[in-house]
């Protein structure tokens, strides 16, 4: 399996996912022009597309589906509830063109796609983790905490993509309302840093080496904090911090292509 983070922020989120026949994208937060021209620097072309799986109902996850979808003919894979919604503001694409699903896995071709629900505050908010062969990628970019049951949907993936959204202290001594500040921390907002570690080191455990925090804050975070907070977690937690990959996901700039390749007892990443 492929994934590249085409972009990641809160002003656009858009993720590449590939077996060897079957090309995703989850969430279109960008552009059509945009997705088109990250999608080229990678070397795939938007015709490859055979579906795109949304999160949930947010302008930064849905801002260029209408014309992407249209233009190039894309079945589109959403909650229940979050289709009913999009074809009311999305109303150039068919109807037929919408695919809804609710908490059972369901498959694009090859590719087992296994949403799982998530607290956010949108209609219905979800995160996915694909499967195919043999391999296991988990997304999470946007929920107010972690539990046990999300734990279990991300565990054993070969790439985990998680929200690492806020410093705490950045964000309360920052410039938002306090409304806003505490929605952001409420269970209906974003992760933090601390909570984003925490879930990564429990995730460490049952094998998974390669993380992409995802979803960051430009004016509550910092790369360097989020890393050092995630490095922390990973060292109080008795994880060799050298044996892990751990990247962040940028908003301005495409992240790095990985595939997958099973080796000899471990797993091989390759840009």
């Amino acid at each position: 399996m492929k994934l590249c983070v085409l972009a990641s922020g809160s002003k656009g989120n858009c993720i590449y996912v590939a077996s060897q026949d079957v090309h995703l994208l989850v969430d279109v937060g960008l552009s059509c022009k945009e997705t088109v021209a990250r999608l080229h620097a990678i070397g795939v072309e938007p015709e490859q597309i055979r579906g795109i799986l949304i999160t949930h109902e947010h302008i930064d996850h849905i801002k260029g589906l209408l014309q992407f979808a249209s233009r190039y003919h894309v079945q589109i894979y959403a909650r229940a509830e979050v289709v009913m919604y999009l074809l009311e503001k999305c109303a150039g694409i068919p109807k037929q063109q919408f695919t809804p699903f609710y908490q059972n896995d369901f498959y694009i071709e090859s590719v087992t796609v296994s949403p799982f629900e998530v607290s956010h505050d949108a209609l219905c908010c979800v995160g996915f983790s694909l499967y195919a062969e043999g391999q296991k990628i988990s997304i999470a970019t946007d929920l107010g905490y972690v539990n046990s049951r999300i734990l279990q949907n991300m565990a054993h993936a070969d790439i985990v993509v998680l929200e690492s959204n806020y410093d705490t202290s950045k964000l309360m001594s920052g410039p938002y309302p306090y409304a806003t500040k505490v929605r952001i921390r409420s269970n209906k907002g974003h992760l933090s840093n601390e909570d984003c570690a925490d879930a990564i080191a429990q995730l460490c455990q049952g094998g998974t080496k390669t993380f992409l925090l995802a979803h960051m804050s430009e004016n509550n975070n910092t790369e360097e904090i989020a890393l050092y907070v995630t490095a922390s977690a990973l060292y109080r937690a008795g994880v060799p911090v050298q044996q892990i990959y751990l990247e962040v996901a940028k908003q301005h700039s495409v992240g790095k292509l990985f595939e997958i390749k099973k080796g000899e007892g471990y797993d091989q990443f390759e840009e």
